[in-house]
């Protein structure tokens, strides 16, 4: 079983990915250790690849060269049938339908690829336009399900940056990581791994550098990969679902549990 991945940088699709096998293992199924390590597969959409990135979708004809780019025009009414949702029309929403419709295509080819599913990890760091992004991500999944009712999509989004999932798990493990979030805690004046959500900083203003979700999180592990992974794969699970409840993780790990494990109990 193949899972597409998409994410805004490739180091996301660890940290989503390894948090699904979170779930997936511990769902309290014994056979899924097993599966998960010979029959499931993380890749992008070019086959051999980990995951794909948003960037890379703006020419998925590199990815595929026999394969045309599907394209879209917009609608030059906003009236929609009863039986059809409404679509928000914003760069993710046109992105993510062509992304799925070139998955479906590919399978359509009956190439040597069972693609079953696809996870959509996007940041929502859009400066007030969040709801707008998440809403565009819902409705492809929703509108390209009445065309492929097969391949199950899964979306992971992260207010306002995947930063601020692995925050949620940052658990001072020091007396010196201690004291680096105490500081942090009182110059931000609140706790940036229990409101990670707040962290909003933009790097084009150096004045709110200290609210970014990327260099606070790298004052914490101090860039230390290895410091970072920790926080999604040790801390608990529990834990992970109380603090993400405003940036997006609890409802990511959610998807999980409802979409991706019934589907992958189901197969043969």
């Amino acid at each position: 079983m193949e899972i597409i991945v998409i994410v805004e940088h490739k180091a996301d699709a660890r940290t989503a990915t390894e948090l699904a096998e979170r779930i997936l293992l511990e769902s309290g199924s014994d056979w899924l250790a097993d599966y998960l390590k010979y029959q499931i597969q993380w890749s992008g959409l070019k086959s051999g690849t980990d995951c794909s990135t948003w960037a890379q979708l703006k020419k998925l004809s590199l990815i595929s060269p026999k394969q045309k780019s599907p394209r879209y025009r917009r609608s030059r009414t906003s009236q929609t049938t009863s039986t059809q949702p409404k679509s928000s029309s914003g760069f993710d929403s046109a992105l993510a339908k062509k992304t799925l419709t070139f998955i479906s295509m590919i399978l359509k080819q009956k190439q040597e690829r069972q693609i079953q599913a696809v996870l959509l990890i996007r940041d929502l760091d859009t400066h007030g336009q969040e709801k707008r992004r998440f809403k565009s991500l819902q409705d492809s999944r929703i509108n390209h399900k009445s065309i492929d009712s097969d391949l199950q999509v899964v979306i992971g989004a992260a207010k306002s940056k995947r930063e601020a999932w692995v925050l949620n798990g940052f658990i001072p493990q020091t007396t010196e990581e201690e004291k680096k979030l105490s500081e942090i805690k009182k110059k931000l004046k609140f706790d940036p791994c229990l409101e990670a959500h707040r962290l909003r900083g933009d790097k084009k203003y150096p004045e709110q550098r200290d609210r970014d979700a990327k260099v606070v999180l790298a004052q914490l592990t101090e860039e230390k990969f290895e410091r970072e992974q920790q926080c999604w794969t040790q801390t608990e699970l529990e834990l992970l679902r109380d603090r993400g409840q405003a940036t997006g993780l609890t409802d990511y790990l959610h998807e999980i549990e409802t979409s991706l494990l019934p589907m992958i109990a189901q197969s043969p």
